[in-house]
């Protein structure tokens, strides 16, 4: 990252969906919402001094997959 002085942009789009099997990252997130959101909230976090220092943006893609399964978040059971 040293190598990097300034960030313009930064886009969020890397996701895994439909996952056949429960499958748990390191830190022990269900996969899906560790690699699709925790893992964007972390990196956006590691590098958002050099995005704001450079008056960069950062975007989240996303896709309309939203629209299936549970339309709330359970906030007592986020995996």
């Amino acid at each position: 990252m040293r190598d990097t002085p300034r960030i313009d942009a930064l886009i969020c789009n890397a996701a895994i969906a439909q996952v056949p099997n429960r499958q748990l990252t390191k830190a022990g997130h269900e996969s899906q919402l560790g690699t699709n959101h925790y893992g964007h909230f972390l990196l956006c976090g590691l590098l958002f001094d050099r995005i704001d220092k450079s008056g960069g943006r950062i975007v989240a893609v996303a896709s309309l997959g939203y629209k299936m399964g549970l339309r709330t978040i359970q906030f007592d059971d986020m995996n």
